[in-house]
């Protein structure tokens, strides 16, 4: 019997297939990351007037993101050892998701801020994980159709 949520057990379960299903389901949320990364950018203008901040704080809720996105995808390997790919994905998901909805609503530069941050630990554990499942789940003939 194979550990649930193993390779072997999703393609037991879902056939040949399952690679192409789960190469979807995690490039799909690697692209929601990818677009929270620049979505704010041409908010920043109106955001400096609604916070009455100079160029250079609004600036930081696009730095903000960059800075947490590139020291989180550092952690990425230890996350999913530790973890598991499905709780780490889930989890990454669910903290993008309250990051842009906290950050969404905000009525305080701060807040926003800390959504930005949140989303960026979010987006930079997210983003390595489909060239990991390619390596992982496709054979080295079909890692480049994948």
């Amino acid at each position: 019997m194979n550990e649930p949520g193993s390779l072997a057990a999703l393609r037991e379960r879902w056939g040949p297939r399952y690679r192409w299903l789960l190469l979807l389901a995690v490039m799909v949320g690697t692209m929601a990351s990818i677009m929270s990364s620049t979505i704010v950018n041409v908010a920043i203008p109106d955001m400096s007037r609604y916070f009455a901040l100079g160029q250079e704080r609004a600036q930081w809720v696009s730095s903000g993101f960059m800075v947490a996105m590139t020291a989180s995808m550092l952690t990425t390997p230890w996350l999913l050892s530790r973890y598991g790919y499905r709780r780490v994905y889930a989890g990454c998901m669910l903290l993008l998701m309250a990051g842009g909805t906290l950050g969404g609503f905000a009525s305080e530069y701060w807040l926003v801020l800390v959504a930005r941050v949140a989303e960026g630990l979010a987006a930079g554990v997210t983003q390595p994980i489909p060239a990991i499942i390619i390596l992982r789940a496709f054979e080295p003939h079909e890692q480049g159709r994948a």
